[in-house]
């Protein structure tokens, strides 16, 4: 997942890309993603011994990729190195434009840090909002990392 990430984020957004608005998407398509090492398919059989359930225990959807999300992919992917990158301000800029469309809120770049997912953003947002013994409250059910981070 942190590939994809990275190469969405570095390459189309700060490099190529110009969002079709008007992209339809089939949200109806049924997506076989067994043999393809889903955590959310192929791993039921070892969590729960089966494979033959239907897999809602992994918040993971089966939605086709929109294609210039893989074409993105397939250009950074032709060289031939994958190392480390930094975040352009052409990353911030697409950070800060989207706040200020979506939330009509300005944000600055000295205020954006990025994190790697939910799970470690929410670790790090406990730390730096509570301190130990303060209550936090979830509400069940809820994803069991989000309860993990609130007990250790």
């Amino acid at each position: 997942m942190y590939f994809l990430t990275f190469v969405v984020q570095r390459y189309f957004i700060c490099k190529t890309a110009k969002i079709n608005k008007n992209m339809n998407y089939n949200f109806d398509e049924v997506i076989d993603r067994r043999g393809t090492c889903s955590e959310k398919v192929d791993g039921m059989v070892n969590v729960w011994g089966k494979s033959d359930l239907i897999p809602m225990w992994v918040a993971d959807m089966d939605f086709a990729t929109p294609p210039f999300i893989l074409e993105a992919i397939r250009k950074r992917c032709e060289h031939p190195v994958l190392g480390y990158t930094f975040r352009s301000d052409d990353y911030y800029q697409s950070i800060i434009g989207w706040v200020k469309k979506r939330y009509g809120m300005s944000v600055e770049k000295e205020e954006i840090n990025f994190v790697p997912g939910i799970v470690p953003g929410l670790g790090m947002a406990i730390n730096c909002f509570t301190k130990p013994g303060d209550k936090i409250m979830i509400m069940p059910p809820v994803y069991h990392p989000f309860a993990w981070l609130v007990t250790r």
